[in-house]
C-alpha cells in the first residue's frame, strides 16, 4: 500500500511524496476500531492524505503517528507506528454530508498496480491544503465603576451552556420537542431550571431536554449543549452514532425488549463488541463483532466503536 501527502512542508520540496508499507493491525490504539495501524512512514503534512491499496482503492486516511510525546511519557521510543482512519469511517463522514463517492469493487482478474502506476492515478487527486490566520483575541469584560441595582422583576436565572457539535448526550431525556429550531431548543432548556443539557437532531428537528449529562457520543446529525458546570466531568465515548444506518454481518448477540441506552451500554462493556444496531420498532439490539459495509436503513440506529 502507498500513502500520499506533503510531509514536512517548507523543509522538503513542494512536490507530492509517496511512501509504501503494510497494514500492521486492523485496530488502532486501545483496540479503537476506527483506525488501522500502518507501517507506511508518515510525517506532519501527511495527515488527511489517502492510503491506497495495490488496486488504487482508498483503505484509509493518514491521521497520526506515535512519536515524541509518547516517548516523553513512557521512555519508550516507538519505531514507525502510524495510524490511519479506516475507509468505512470516511464513508460515514461523506454520507453524513451527502457527498457522493464511488465504492471500489476490483474484479478477480484485476492485477495489482506498481507504485508508479498507482501514483499516476493518485497524484492528480491529492492537493495541499494550507490554513492561514492568527489566534483570535478575547476582549476582557469591563468592570463597572459602581454596583448595579438588581431588578425587582422575576426572571429565569441565566445559565451558561457549552456546545459540542456533532455529539449526542446519552440518556436522561425527560421531554422531547418536535419540529423546532436549534435556537428554540436552546431557549426551552434555558427557561427550564430542571434542564441541564440538550441534544438537538438537525436532521429530524427534534430537541431532547435532559435532566443530567454524563457521556457524550459522536453523532454527526446532532449538536449537544451542556450546562457549563457539568462540562468538566463529561466522558467522551469513542463510539460514533449514526441514525438511519445499518451494517450487515458480524451479529453475535440479540437483546430483545430493550432500549437504545441499554443497547449502547451492552456494547460499551463487552470487549468482543465492535458495533451495535438498535431496531427502534422492535426494541431489539444486535451486537456485532466486526465492522462491515454501512448502508442507509430507516428505523435503525448504528453505533461503531
Amino acid at each position: 500500500m502507498a500513502a500520499y501527502g506533503f510531509p514536512l512542508d517548507g523543509i522538503l520540496s513542494d512536490s507530492i511524496k509517496v511512501t509504501t508499507g503494510n497494514i500492521n493491525s486492523l485496530v488502532g490504539m486501545e483496540n479503537d476500531t476506527r483506525y488501522l495501524q500502518v507501517s507506511t512512514p508518515l510525517q506532519p503534512g501527511n495527515s488527511g492524505g489517502p492510503i491506497l491499496d495495490q488496486w488504487g482503492s482508498i483503505v484509509g486516511v493518514s491521521t497520526a503517528v506515535l512519536g515524541t510525546k509518547f516517548t516523553d511519557a513512557t521512555g519508550i521510543a516507538p519505531q514507525n507506528v502510524n495510524f490511519a482512519a479506516r475507509s468505512n469511517v470516511v464513508e460515514m463522514f461523506l454520507q453524513s454530508r451527502d457527498i457522493k463517492y464511488d465504492s471500489a469493487d476490483p474484479g478477480q482478474d484485476d492485477k495489482p498496480l506498481s507504485t508508479a502506476d498507482l501514483s499516476d492515478k493518485a497524484v492528480p487527486a491529492v492537493v495541499k491544503v494550507l490554513c492561514h490566520g492568527g489566534a483570535a483575541t478575547v476582549a476582557e469584560a469591563e468592570t463597572p465603576d459602581k454596583p448595579t441595582v438588581p431588578s425587582t422583576m422575576p426572571r429565569t436565572a441565566f445559565r451558561s451552556f457549552s456546545p459540542a457539535d456533532s455529539y449526542d448526550v446519552m440518556g436522561f431525556d425527560y421531554a422531547t420537542l418536535k419540529n423546532v429550531s436549534e435556537a428554540e431548543c436552546t431557549s426551552a432548556c434555558q427557561d427550564d431550571l430542571s434542564c441541564k443539557a440538550t441534544t438537538y437532531n438537525r436532521k429530524a428537528h427534534f430537541c431532547f431536554l435532559k435532566s443530567d449529562a454524563k457521556i457524550l457520543v459522536r453523532n454527526v446529525d446532532a449538536v449537544a449543549s451542556v450546562q457549563s458546570n457539568l462540562a468538566g466531568s463529561l466522558i467522551f465515548s469513542t463510539f460514533v452514532i449514526r441514525s438511519g444506518r445499518d451494517m450487515a454481518g458480524g451479529d453475535y448477540s440479540r437483546i430483545r425488549n430493550t432500549n437504545f441506552i441499554a443497547c449502547y451500554a451492552a456494547c460499551e462493556t463487552d470487549y468482543q463488541c465492535r458495533a451495535f444496531a438498535y431496531v427502534r420498532k422492535k426494541s431489539e439490539c444486535w451486537l456485532k463483532d466486526r465492522i462491515g459495509y454501512v448502508s442507509a436503513k430507516n428505523g435503525i440506529d448504528l453505533g461503531l466503536k
